[in-house]
């Protein structure tokens, strides 16, 4: 496992009281942001803590699959911050079950701007998250952006205000069906197209959530 590390002290700042993260206001933390990025780790937390809407992310194998969890700094794209917690989540990567418990959070870029926030949220992911399922109680989401939840890049946009709900999506190689019902109010969509695979060959993407019902597709063409 690799972890930050400098000739100096990285400064740091510590986050809820549960964890500290390199501040990126210092020449340093942005430095030890830069190396984990290069090492391919995630540059916005320590590797024993997931994001607050990341349960689907397998913790690090020294890290408790389910613990409380924090973040903050850059998104995964470096084009915006985000910010967030959740009071317990993560995976357990022995039976594939997922936890999100009291999360909230939102972020701010070029590619979206959301806001985000649960009750509950109990599930089951697949090693590599392109099979899941889930259980969601009292959550509230809105926003929009260029970056959709399918991973495609287009436009989306949309305001959900959920009671409890199931969604799951089925991968057929690059391509996917989601479908969902819950009590719920609002409307969310979204366009794009994506290349899970790498193979050169486009997956086209639209998803609707309207009333009680949510349908989704990527078909590679």
């Amino acid at each position: 496992m690799s972890s930050i590390s400098s000739e100096s002290p990285v400064p740091t700042v510590r986050l809820f009281g549960l964890v500290e993260i390199p501040d990126q206001t210092t020449a340093a933390g942005r430095a030890a942001v830069a190396r984990r990025l290069g090492d391919g780790l995630d540059a916005r937390q320590p590797p024993t803590i997931a994001t607050a809407d990341d349960s689907r992310r397998a913790p690090a194998d020294d890290a408790p699959a389910f613990a409380p969890r924090a973040y903050a700094g850059d998104n995964e794209h470096c084009d915006g911050h985000r910010a967030g917690f959740s009071a317990l989540a993560g995976r357990d990567p022995a039976t594939g079950i997922t936890i999100d418990l009291l999360r909230g959070g939102g972020e701010v870029g070029f590619s979206n701007t959301r806001a985000r926030a649960g009750m509950a949220r109990v599930g089951w992911r697949s090693d590599d998250g392109r099979n899941n399922a889930d259980l969601d109680v009292f959550s509230v989401d809105a926003g929009a952006g260029t970056r959709n939840k399918d991973q495609s890049r287009g436009v989306n946009a949309g305001a959900v205000a959920n009671l409890v709900g199931v969604e799951g999506t089925k991968s057929i190689g690059a391509s996917e069906v989601t479908a969902g019902v819950a009590l719920s109010l609002g409307l969310e969509g979204s366009l794009g197209t994506r290349d899970i695979d790498n193979d050169g060959d486009t997956e086209y993407c639209v998803r609707a959530s309207v009333g009680f019902l949510t349908l989704g597709t990527c078909i590679e063409i």
